[in-house]
Parts: C-alpha cells; sequence; structure tokens
C-alpha cells in the first residue's frame, strides 16, 4: 500500500474523513498506522481544526499487540516507559491495549513523529490515572490472568495503594475514579470476587435470613422482599489476608474505599432508613394509602443482621430525622424519636407529643425497647381518674411516687394541669387528720428536715422525709414549690441562758476587703455611701468570734386563718453588726464548731447583702456564696486574684458608684440585684421581759463590746428588739440582734484554734 498517495479527506470534500481511511484500516490493519502517519503529515494540521474528522479518527478500530482490534482512543503507545510501568503487573503477552506496530519501524527511535497519536487521538502515552485504572480493567477482564492473580494478590492492593495516593487528591480525579469502578466493577473482594462499589460495604450483614431459625418464613419474605439489596452487598471487610497489609497500608486502603470510592461503612442500618425513605409519602404530610406498620416490623425483623456500632447508627438516625410516620385521622405525619411517648392506657392526648401505642400494637419492643420511646407509667391517668373515696391514702401515695419517678426518668411530657384540679394530694391537718385536697388548697411541703415540727401544728402534705426526696420531681413539674415550708417560715436567732466567752480570733484585713469587695460588686445595701463602705470595712476589720451554749433559732409560721406557729430551736451562728465591729456567735461544742465553720460563709454573705436600715432582707444568690466561700479557703495574698478571676470588680474600678474615696458617684455600674424578701422588725413592747443584754444594728440600740461590759449596777436600761426575717430557700437568715443574759462578770479572753475545717481561717492578733 503506498503511504505517499494517503489523504484524510475527499478531493471534493474537505470537511469530512476519507472513507479510504477506514477501508485501509479493515483490510490492512498492520500496516495501517504508518498510513495513518502519512496522511496527517499531509493534512493533520486541518483536520484537528475539525471535531467530527478527530471523532471519527478516535473511534477507528485498531490493531493491538493482543491481535484484538480497539478503537484507537482507547489505546496506548508501547514505549520503554509505559511497558515497564504495566509489567509490574501484568504480562506483556496478555491482552493490555498496546498498539501493533511493524517491526521495522522504531518507535523509540521516532516518538516525536507519533505525538499526534496522543495529542490529538487520545492514544496513551503518559504514566497516569488512565493508564492504571487501565491496568485495572484488563486484570478484572481477562480470564488468563485471574490464576497470575491469585499467585501475586498484592498486586491489586498495590494498584489501589497507588490509585489513592497519586491520583484521589480531588475531587475530579475522586468522581472519575469511582465512575470507572462502579461501570466496570473494579472492587475486589476478600474472595476475589469483582464488585461494583455501590454493591459493598465494609462491613455487610452477619447473618442471612435464609440461615437464621429465628426468622418467620413471612419475616423472611418481607426481608427478602425490602432489604433484598442490603442482604447481597458484600463486605470487605476483615481485607484479603493475602494482601498482609502494614498498619500504613491498611489505613490508606480504607480511606481509598470510604473517601475516593464512596463505600458505606455499613450496608445494614442505611438500607433499613432508605427502606422508609422509598415511602412516596416521606417526610410530609400525605393521605394514607399503605400501612407503615410493614416497614417497622421489617426493620424490628432485621435488628440482629446490625452490629453495635450499626444499632447505634440506626438509632440516631431516628432521633435527628423524622422517620417515624403515624397516622393521624385521614393523614400520614413524620415525627422525630422525642415527639413520640408510648403509652397503652393514656386516653387524653398529651400537648406536643404523639403516642405510638395505638397504631404501632406488638412493636413496643422495638419502639420503647431500641428507639428509647419515653414509655409512660399509667399512674397520671390512673390519678386522673381515680375517686377519693374509693382509693385507700396509701394507694395514692404511691401512685404519686411512682409518677414522680417516671417524671424524673422519662421527662415531664404531661400536662399538669388537668391532674392538679383534682383531690388528690394527700394533706394532713392540724388534728391529725388525712385528707384529700387540690393543689390550691392551704396546705405546707416540709422540704427540709429541721421543719418537720410542725408536723402536728400545720396542714402539711402527708408524705415522710424521705419520701419528700422521691417526690422531687413530681412537686417541681407541678410547681407546687410555692408550698415549701422554707418559703413561708419566718426565722429570727437570738441568745439566752448562757455565758459568751471571747475567742482570740478574727477576719484578717484581706478578708474583709475581699467581702467588701463582693459586697459593692452585688451593691450591697450597705455600700450605698461613702460612710456605709467605710463602716463596712471596719466592722468586718473588728469582727470577733464569741463562743456560746446559748444560741437559738425561732421558725414561726402565719397560718391562713390567721393563727400563728412558733417553734424555737437549736442554732448554730448567729451574727451581731455594731459600729466597732461584728460579734459572731459560735456554739460551745467542738462538733456543732465544725458545723459552724461551713454554714458561716452562707451566713456572713446573708448579712453582708442585708440593709441595716429597713425591713427588706434579700435572697441570697449562691454565686455570692460561692465567693464568700472561695476566698474563705485561699491565703491573703491571693484573695483579689481570685476575685478578678471570677469577674468580680475590684474596688478601684467601681470609683463611680462605691469609691473608696471621696470622689463623687456617677453612674452606678449595671449589676444584677439579687430580690428582696420582705421582713418582719418588731418591737418588745416590755423591756423587763428579757433579762439580757441586747446587740442590735447600728442606728436602731447601742451597745458595748462584750469584751467591756459595764457592771450590772451601771448598765443602761435599753430597749430590746426584735429583728425575724423570711428564711431563704438556700438556708436561714439571721437576725441582727440577740437576747443574751450578761455575764456576772467581765471575761477574759482565752486562746482559741477553730478546727481546721472551719471555713474562715482566723488570724490572731
Amino acid at each position: 500500500m503506498d503511504g505517499h498517495n494517503a489523504r484524510l479527506f475527499n478531493h471534493d470534500d474537505d470537511s469530512s474523513l476519507n472513507p479510504e481511511i477506514t477501508t485501509i484500516a479493515n483490510r490492512y490493519p498492520e500496516s495501517f498506522l504508518n498510513h495513518l502517519r502519512a496522511a496527517w503529515e499531509k493534512d493533520g494540521a486541518k483536520a484537528a481544526q475539525i471535531p467530527s474528522v478527530l471523532t471519527s479518527l478516535k473511534a477507528t478500530l485498531v490493531l493491538c499487540e493482543d491481535g484484538v482490534k480497539r478503537p484507537l482512543s482507547t489505546t496506548y503507545l508501547p514505549t520503554r516507559r509505559l511497558c515497564a510501568v504495566v509489567g509490574k503487573y501484568i504480562r506483556r503477552d496478555d491482552k493490555f491495549p498496546f498498539l501493533q506496530f511493524q517491526k521495522f519501524w522504531s518507535l523509540e527511535e521516532n516518538i516525536d513523529a507519533w505525538a499526534f497519536l496522543s495529542f490529538h487521538l487520545g492514544v496513551g502515552n503518559d504514566e497516569d490515572l488512565d493508564l492504571y485504572l487501565d491496568i485495572l480493567k484488563t486484570i478484572r477482564t481477562e480470564r488468563s490472568l485471574w490464576h497470575w492473580s491469585q499467585k501475586f494478590p498484592k498486586r491489586i492492593l498495590s494498584l489501589y495503594l497507588h490509585i489513592e495516593t497519586a491520583y484521589a487528591g480531588n475531587d475530579g480525579n475522586r468522581k472519575k475514579i469511582r465512575d470507572v469502578f462502579e461501570e466496570h466493577k473494579l472492587v475486589q473482594s476478600p474472595k476475589q470476587h469483582w464488585k461494583r462499589p455501590s454493591d459493598c460495604a465494609l462491613r455487610a450483614a452477619r447473618i442471612s435470613p435464609w440461615e437464621s431459625g429465628s426468622f418467620s418464613v413471612v419475616s423472611r419474605m418481607k426481608i427478602l422482599d425490602h432489604w433484598q439489596s442490603a442482604l447481597l452487598k458484600t463486605g470487605l471487610l476483615p481485607l484479603n489476608p493475602d494482601w498482609n497489609t502494614t498498619e500504613e497500608e491498611r489505613t490508606i486502603i480504607l480511606r481509598f474505599f470510604r473517601t475516593t470510592l464512596g463505600i458505606i461503612e455499613s450496608s445494614a442500618y442505611l438500607d433499613l432508613i432508605h427502606l422508609l425513605r422509598l415511602s412516596p409519602t416521606f417526610g410530609s404530610v400525605a393521605q394514607l394509602e399503605d400501612d407503615p406498620t410493614t416497614n417497622y416490623e421489617i426493620i424490628n425483623d432485621s435488628l440482629e443482621l446490625l452490629s453495635d456500632d450499626e444499632k447505634t447508627k440506626l438509632r440516631s438516625a431516628f432521633v435527628v430525622s423524622p422517620n417515624i410516620a403515624m397516622r393521624c385521622g385521614n393523614e400520614l405525619r413524620w415525627y422525630k424519636q422525642a415527639e413520640c411517648i408510648w403509652c397503652t392506657d393514656l386516653k387524653s392526648p398529651v400537648p406536643g407529643y404523639v403516642n405510638l401505642s395505638g397504631g404501632y400494637q406488638g412493636l413496643e419492643d422495638f419502639f420503647v425497647g431500641f428507639l428509647g420511646v419515653k414509655k409512660l407509667s399509667a399512674s397520671y391517668e390512673n390519678l386522673l381518674h381515680c375517686e377519693p373515696t374509693s382509693v385507700s391514702i396509701g394507694t395514692v401515695k404511691e401512685m404519686l411516687l411512682t409518677l414522680s419517678a417516671v417524671i424524673a426518668e422519662k421527662g415531664r411530657t404531661l400536662d399538669p394541669a388537668p391532674l392538679l384540679s383534682k383531690k388528690i394530694l394527700p394533706v394532713r391537718g392540724k388534728d391529725g387528720k388525712v385528707r384529700f385536697c387540690t393543689s390550691d388548697s392551704d396546705f405546707y411541703i416540709i422540704d427540709r428536715p429541721y421543719l418537720d415540727v410542725f408536723r402536728n401544728t400545720a396542714p402539711v402534705l402527708d408524705f415522710s422525709v424521705s419520701d419528700m426526696t422521691r417526690l422531687i420531681p413530681f412537686l417541681e413539674w407541678a410547681t407546687l414549690e410555692c408550698h415549701y415550708l422554707s418559703w413561708n417560715v419566718e426565722e429570727s436567732s437570738f441568745l439566752q441562758g448562757s455565758y459568751p466567752t471571747p475567742l482570740d480570733g478574727r477576719i484578717t484585713t484581706e478578708k474583709a476587703r475581699g467581702l467588701l469587695r463582693i459586697a459593692s460588686h452585688y451593691r450591697s445595701p450597705r455600700t450605698k455611701s461613702l460612710e456605709q463602705r467605710q463602716l463596712l470595712l471596719r466592722q468586718l476589720e473588728g469582727s470577733r468570734f464569741i463562743e456560746t451554749a446559748g444560741i437559738f433559732r425561732e421558725v414561726k409560721l402565719m397560718l391562713a386563718d390567721g393563727s400563728e406557729v412558733v417553734h424555737q430551736l437549736e442554732g448554730q451562728l448567729h451574727i451581731v453588726g455594731e459600729n466597732f465591729g461584728l460579734r459572731i456567735y459560735v456554739p460551745r461544742d467542738k462538733t456543732s464548731q465544725e458545723l459552724s465553720a461551713v454554714l458561716l460563709p452562707r451566713y456572713l454573705a446573708q448579712w453582708l447583702m442585708t440593709d441595716p436600715g429597713n425591713d427588706m432582707m434579700p435572697v441570697i444568690d449562691e454565686v455570692t456564696v460561692s465567693l464568700v466561700k472561695s476566698i474563705s479557703n485561699v491565703r491573703d495574698e491571693l484573695i483579689q486574684r481570685v476575685l478578678t478571676e471570677e469577674g468580680v470588680i475590684p474596688l478601684e474600678g467601681l470609683v463611680h458608684a462605691f469609691a473608696l474615696t471621696n470622689h463623687k458617684p456617677s453612674k452606678s455600674i449595671p449589676v444584677k440585684l439579687p430580690k428582696p424578701v420582705s421582713a418582719d422588725f418588731e418591737a418588745c413592747p416590755d423591756p423587763e421581759a428579757f433579762k439580757s443584754e441586747t446587740f442590735s444594728v447600728p442606728g436602731l440600740t447601742k451597745t458595748e463590746s462584750p469584751s467591756n461590759y459595764p457592771s450590772p449596777a451601771n448598765r443602761p436600761t435599753l430597749r430590746p428588739v426584735s429583728i425575724r426575717a423570711k428564711v431563704s430557700d438556700n438556708g436561714p437568715t439571721l437576725s441582727e440582734t440577740s437576747r443574751v443574759k450578761p455575764p456576772v462578770e467581765q471575761q477574759t479572753p482565752k486562746p482559741f484554734k477553730l478546727p481546721e475545717t472551719f471555713t474562715f481561717q482566723l488570724a490572731s492578733h
């Protein structure tokens, strides 16, 4: 065949490929490449500008080294470099698409003359991604190579690793790899079967429904019909043992499977979720056509096919997405797990929740046991419909405790209003009889052990102190805290019947300044003016601790009928504020002193936030108490740093509102004020009723230091004042007055070291 007359175009048509090109390729395949090269030298420049001509040439079947004709664009130039790369994975005489050149043509010596094949016609000439994908395709399709692949199993692993590390770094290549693997089934399973990525999972179902005796025939058919794709997925883990991978290779190959090929971690739970989402009504309100129960029965029957990790992911899918279908009239709606409850005896709807028990009978184990849907006890419904005349008090109390446990465990999903309007609360009256009452009746709840003294003197909820702890979730859910006795009693402290003994201890100057900083930060009424701040600092620095055996507290409850119930109890601490300092009374008993050490920061915080000039006493914020505790447990040199770390404004930063200098105050710094509660200040009409000295708030009475008592004959007659304040929900507030019998003679301070557990470190003079 004469190559000198070779042309790519007809003489009369220079826009289409010369039919002789195709004829020569068919009749003389061995010499076609030479003819094509000669024709390209004449017409190639023009042909390169005509896409239709290039497309026809790329599709022309040409002879390859293995004797097979292939489209020109799918072949490779058999250069030494490419042959060496291919030879690592398959033999040269196997069916890789290298072009067949006549022997008298030396490809390497004339490589530039053949460059047009790669540049314009798609013939491979580079070590690139396409080369490695074609090597894989060759191994995949040629049965003659299977035996060799079993003899050298790691060559597949080597190909995967090279593709991942060299070419999977960008989205375009990853998509190309995934598409080619999907089209040509290039994933090799551990059993050396070839699969599409979509047919694989890292971990496949471990139990086949047709091998498991636990499945009924119906269940097997349902799974085969609805979950066939999941059961047919091939697991890739554990990896082929013949690969003998290193830890690094295992990491790379798993990344290749997961990220590049998009192979899912596990087929089962995703296919189960996909089963739900195949429904045309998924995720939207739709007319009810199919029964959704079947799908959940299939999922429930398939749970044993899942690993623990798969089960966790399946549960999460129901938590984050509305995958639970429920009939609502003639419609089908979709809900998340947290929007559902399970209560078989619930007759009234629960606002904001859907009850699944009526729609999925027989699937309680799945929805409650597996998915964790809240199961409500029937105690709510029973309480709602019970008649007090036909139910014993003990039964109702047990039902309330059961409901409280359900609320604590499952959450507060029920509406308390219908229940609280009924007479279901057992209340013990002053006469000792127990009656059922509604929540708005006049009764009290003994929320603290020491208030149990009111059990037989006021109407109280008839539960023991130990049972009251179990009842707290119910009380909070029903918003019955307003009935707590600690919210309704007034409490005062006083001294009586014992001689005080001064102790050799004090609050250090640094701790006093720290307390002043806390009081100023929280806008204590004691820090409104410069004089008050100076007085407060003087009081704190001049504090003295006094030991006595006569600390008492009085708790008073005003009943709805106007009567008053008063109980006197043993006290732990008593604080008296005077111009020259604080008097802090602690018990004489050493064990009680340890308890006082724990209570002292709270009592000091209470006293700091008390207004000395009116009848308002605040509810103490727990943050304030925590700050006082913080500075009581550190060395003096760390106090200011601790307060700074806690965000307490330094005294210098409070110059406009709380300055310790003579600067004029400007706008106050906005700080959240504690909520005040009322206090009852009442003057005692009979001074002779108390044979004691009275220590009171500055401005109300004047008194002397206990260490400088005047003799009884020279002691002035003072008008005693009793201050009683409502107890806060965190502990009793303390009176700033006391009633104490005067000592017969002046007491000499004795050395005293408080226990190491005492919250405040007391410094000796």
